[in-house]
């Protein structure tokens, strides 16, 4: 079916409070701007794993936040179709 990646354990504080809502964002705007499902999916979660780390406030993900995100992560992401 597709590939399997364990999780990652967060180093961090984080509040899960903004999970779904910064993935199906990342999701969405990937798709609109011509990304591929699993291209949006891997866009949804590097902008939900930002979202998570905003304790406190209305969680965002800028643009720049989520490529520099994946780029920082590109590795996991290497092999995923």
């Amino acid at each position: 079916m597709g590939t399997r990646r364990e999780p990652l354990e967060a180093d961090i504080e984080c509040i899960l409070v903004d999970a779904g809502d910064g993935c199906t964002a990342g999701m969405v705007s990937a798709l609109c701007a011509g990304a591929s499902p699993t291209e949006a999916a891997v866009a949804g979660n590097c902008a939900a794993s930002i979202t998570v780390q905003q304790i406190g406030t209305t969680a965002t993900a800028s643009t720049e936040q989520v490529a520099r995100r994946f780029a920082n992560n590109a590795d996991l992401f290497a092999g995923i179709e």
